[in-house]
C-alpha cells in the first residue's frame, strides 16, 4: 500500500458537548470507494440518514472515499502526465490533464454534498489519507479537497487525535491513534492484531484501522496509577482496537475486482459505532466525579 505517508498530531483537541447521563457517538468510516462499481450505495445512504438523524455522532474520515485511482494508478498517472507534456506539448497537453482533473472533482464535489446534506459538517473530527486519493497537479489529493469543502482537518495517513468531553462542568479526554490500515489478514484475529500492534506505539482510548474492508471493535483495558488528593489510585483504562469496515462489496455477478483474483473474503458493508456516556460515579461514599462508560454498537 502506497500513501502520503504523512503523519500528524493536531495541537488542539476537538471538542463534544455532552449531557450528564445522555450517549454522544464516535463514528471512525472509510472505505467508501464511493462512485464505483463495487460501491453499497443504499447500505450507505442509510448510514447517512443515521448521522442525520443523531446530532450527537461525531465522525473520523478513514480514507478511500473516491474510488477514482489507485495507488497503482497514481503512478501510472504521474507517468502519463509527464508524457502528455513531453509529447502534446504543441497539443494542449495542459488541457487534457485539465479534463481528467475536473472529472476527479466532480466525483469529490458529488461526495461532499452527501456529507453536508446528512448534517456531517462541523461533526467531522477530520479525514484521513487512503490509498486511492487523485494527485491534482497544484499538489493537493481527493482528501485535501474534501477538507476544504467539508472545512475540517486533513490528518494524514496516521494521525494521533485528541478529543474532549465537555459535559456540563466535567471534561474528560479521549485520544484517538488512527491509521488508514495495512495488511490484508483473511481471517479475523490477523486483522485485528495489526490494530492491537498499534498500541505499542502510542497510548491512546481508540485504536483505528480501514483498509482491509473488515469490520470489529475489541475491548481492552489497561492499568495505570492516577493522582487523588488520597495519593495514587489503581484505575482501569477502557479501550477499543476497531476495523473501521467499509461501504463497497468485494463480489458481484459480471463485475472484475481484485479481491475476486486474490480469492478475498466478503467484505463486511458498514461502520462501528462507540457510545460514550458521562456519568456521576460515587467513590468510597463520598467522592463523585465525571467517569466515562464506553459501549460498542457493531
Amino acid at each position: 500500500m502506497q500513501t502520503t505517508g504523512l503523519f500528524t498530531c493536531p495541537r488542539e483537541n476537538f471538542i463534544i458537548p455532552a449531557r450528564l447521563g445522555r450517549p454522544v457517538y464516535f463514528v471512525p468510516f472509510g472505505d467508501i470507494h464511493f462512485d464505483s462499481p463495487l460501491h453499497v450505495e443504499h447500505r450507505f445512504d442509510e448510514f447517512l440518514k443515521w448521522a442525520k438523524d443523531t446530532p450527537d455522532a461525531y465522525f473520523l474520515g478513514m480514507g478511500d472515499y473516491i474510488d477514482f485511482v489507485s495507488a497503482r494508478g497514481r503512478v501510472s498517472l504521474t507517468r502519463l502526465k509527464a508524457q502528455v507534456k513531453t509529447e502534446m506539448h504543441e497539443n494542449n497537453a495542459e488541457d487534457v490533464i485539465k479534463a481528467v482533473e475536473n472529472q476527479a472533482d466532480g466525483h469529490i464535489s458529488r461526495f461532499a454534498t452527501k456529507l453536508i446534506k446528512a448534517g456531517m459538517k462541523g461533526r467531522l473530527i477530520g479525514l484521513l489519507d487512503g490509498n486511492h486519493d487523485f494527485p491534482f497537479s497544484d499538489g493537493t489529493n481527493t482528501t485535501q479537497r474534501l477538507c476544504r469543502l467539508l472545512d475540517c482537518r486533513y490528518l494524514g495517513v496516521c494521525s494521533y487525535i485528541g478529543l474532549t468531553i465537555q459535559a456540563d462542568n466535567a471534561r474528560r479526554n479521549l485520544d484517538i491513534w488512527a491509521h488508514h490500515g495495512r495488511g490484508s489478514a483473511r481471517l479475523p484475529g490477523g486483522s485485528i492484531n495489526n490494530v492491537v500492534q498499534m498500541s505499542h506505539d502510542a497510548e491512546a482510548d481508540f485504536y483505528c484501522m480501514g483498509h482491509d474492508h473488515k469490520r470489529s471493535a475489541t475491548p481492552g483495558q489497561t492499568g495505570k496509577r492516577v493522582w487523588t488528593k488520597n495519593g495514587y489510585v489503581f484505575r482501569h483504562r477502557e479501550k477499543y482496537y476497531i476495523r473501521t469496515g467499509a461501504f463497497t462489496k468485494a463480489y458481484e455477478d459480471g463485475v472484475r475486482a481484485y479481491p475476486v483474483d486474490a480469492a478475498m473474503p466478503l467484505n463486511q458493508i458498514g461502520v462501528c459505532k462507540i457510545a460514550i456516556t458521562m456519568k456521576r460515579h460515587e467513590r468510597h461514599g463520598k467522592e463523585r466525579e465525571a467517569v466515562l462508560h464506553m459501549e460498542a454498537i457493531v
